[in-house]
């Protein structure tokens, strides 16, 4: 399978999302699957990661402020604020990158680690809902899961994680 790496010809969020589709019925070799998975979704959190941008030092020196006040009319327009959604999704894109690495490095050793590896991959997918609506509020997206940020595959990977790939790490 070829997988689509972002580099200096950035692959669009479409190509990458099909990419992950597509590697969810890449072989019949659990493993080998599991491998394609992995790398495809490493691309495309990647090329997530990276589209999305840094608040100002201002702007995360307010929203720190805001949110350790104790007032909750402050921390509630923080958590409105697209300051506020650009950092969950900076930290969202980081945190799927790193996992995806070591998933990628871990497949086919230690199957109780890959397995945890995996469950914690779900976070990536879990809140769907809240991404596109951070995508939105930061202005990068229409809040769409076929909008600028692709992100169709979240429905059909969320569950093969939880489902197919972890019986088949069980039964290896």
């Amino acid at each position: 399978m070829t997988v689509l790496v972002a580099g200096n010809g950035l692959a669009s969020t479409f190509e990458l999302d099909v990419a992950v589709n597509k590697a969810t019925w890449v072989s019949k070799d659990p493993p080998v699957q599991r491998k394609a998975i992995a790398q495809a979704s490493l691309a495309y959190w990647k090329n997530f990661y990276g589209r999305i941008p840094n608040n100002s030092p201002i702007d995360d020196e307010w929203l720190a402020n805001e949110m350790n006040s104790k007032d909750t009319e402050r921390m509630t327009r923080a958590i409105n604020s697209s300051q506020y959604s650009l950092d969950q999704l900076r930290k969202l894109g980081k945190y799927c990158v790193d996992v995806y690495k070591s998933i990628e490095q871990s497949v086919g050793n230690n199957k109780q680690f890959e397995l945890y590896l995996w469950l914690k991959a779900v976070h990536c997918y879990s809140g769907a809902s809240n991404t596109l609506a951070d995508l939105e509020n930061a202005g990068l997206s229409n809040g769409r899961y076929d909008g600028p940020f692709h992100m169709i595959h979240f429905g059909i990977v969320l569950p093969h994680i939880t489902g197919d790939l972890a019986d088949a790490l069980e039964s290896e």
